[in-house]
């Protein structure tokens, strides 16, 4: 069984032997790590606020017809005391009862409805598009990532690695991390936990395709999984490890985080990998 402690100090060791170009690997993956979210909201009325001409504010409520002025308590209830205050002092000249009539006939909630579809429809297309493109040029950047660090163990790595994918195993390393991210949000689905479980349990993929470039999609799973059984809970533990420096990190602005936090936690992860497939051996 690895040890937590000796695989941070040999993260620490390798780190220390190339230290700006794992701050500079760090921020670039750190900088593309991020997603896009998109939100919308919306909103219904009870009343129609109109305007008039002496700047006050009336409610007509469309369930009695009523006028009401917001700054006052007095209502209006009458329809020739309505159509007074709208002929006189906000120049409209109609019959309220029709102009209410009209509203209520205005078939509002079908317009929401399609409204609601056509911005879910363009959320999921933007959703599909962004995990494409997230698999195409992100994904495999982040892969080169772990390469480095991999690599780091032994020598001092070159920043080079991180286009390593795109030279090599690139349509196995797309599918891959397009399987990951579907299988991933789907299990997440089922209450969180089993989502987080099926983090750990692909954590080694992008080393084992970045070390491996014949490695086949189906077999990236099914070792990631063999070597992740019985030790997701203490990588789980690992990073809550490191919950002390996040805290210093954010006590800084950020500043830590950019200068040793990320790139040690990256490290570790590569050591844990080396641990695990060492053991495996």
């Amino acid at each position: 069984m690895w040890n937590r402690k000796i695989v941070k100090s040999r993260a620490r060791k390798s780190l220390s032997d190339n230290f700006w170009k794992g701050v500079l690997v760090s921020v670039i993956l750190g900088a593309i790590g991020g997603g896009v979210f998109f939100g919308g909201g919306g909103g219904s009325a009870a009343t129609a606020a109109l305007p008039l001409n002496n700047h006050k504010i009336y409610e007509i409520e469309k369930n009695t017809g009523s006028v009401k002025p917001i700054d006052e308590e007095k209502e209006l209830e009458t329809a020739d005391e309505i159509e007074k205050i709208l002929k006189e002092e906000a120049g409209i000249d109609t019959e309220v009862d029709e102009a209410l009539e009209e509203v209520d006939n205005t078939p509002l909630y079908f317009f929401a409805g399609m409204l609601m579809l056509v911005v879910g429809i363009a959320g999921l297309v933007v959703s599909v598009v962004s995990v494409i493109i997230d698999s195409a040029f992100i994904k495999p950047i982040v892969y080169g990532g772990k390469r480095f660090f991999r690599k780091n163990l032994d020598e001092p790595a070159k920043v080079a690695n991180l286009m390593y994918v795109f030279d090599n195993n690139y349509a196995t390393v797309f599918k891959t991390s397009l399987s990951v991210t579907v299988f991933e949000f789907l299990w997440t689905l089922l209450f969180i936990v089993p989502g987080i479980v099926k983090h750990y349990e692909y954590k080694m993929i992008p080393y084992l395709l970045t070390e491996n470039p014949e490695m086949t999609r189906k077999e990236a799973f099914a070792e990631s999984k063999r070597l992740m059984k019985g030790n997701k809970w203490k990588a789980f533990v690992l990073d809550l490890s490191f919950i002390g420096w996040d805290i210093l990190s954010l006590l800084t602005c950020g500043i830590l985080g950019i200068f040793y936090v990320n790139p040690y936690k990256n490290a570790t992860e590569a050591a844990l990998y080396e641990a695990l497939t060492s053991k495996a051996a």
